[in-house]
């Protein structure tokens, strides 16, 4: 082999390197996408009603009547509990969507953001839940 060629494989170093500048930029990207969303109650204050709030968090009431759908907007990391059953569709930017059928008296908690998405009551009654979203 010539001393003039070169491997076309990328050095692991380089590799690495451009690994956590990818990681590293959708993480800052990630972070002013959620901060350039808007949040529940000010995008749909039809829906979403803060009912307490401090420093830390603040406890959000978000009733949907059959068929109403929300503006889209995103959560902060947040804990979700169902006080109705709940019959409903998520939409996203890319144009999927997702049917999500909770029970009444169920609940989940959240560690990350979520961004953008709408939500739609596909059910024949009302859906009520009750949100306590973490200020970040």
């Amino acid at each position: 082999m010539p001393a003039s060629f070169h491997s076309p494989v990328m050095p692991k170093r380089t590799l690495v390197f451009l690994v956590f500048i990818y990681f590293g930029l959708a993480v800052c990207f990630n972070k002013v996408w959620a901060q350039e969303m808007p949040g529940a109650p000010e995008s749909s204050p039809g829906v979403y009603k803060v009912v307490a709030e401090n420093d830390i968090m603040r406890v959000v009431l978000a009733t949907w009547e059959p068929g109403e759908r929300d503006e889209w907007h995103g959560h902060p990391p947040s804990s979700v509990f169902y006080v109705t059953d709940c019959l409903i569709r998520a939409f996203f930017p890319d144009g999927s969507q997702r049917d999500i059928t909770r029970k009444k008296d169920t609940g989940r908690a959240r560690d990350r953001s979520v961004l953008s998405h709408s939500i739609q009551n596909i059910g024949t009654k009302e859906c009520k839940i009750v949100m306590v979203e973490f200020k970040g």
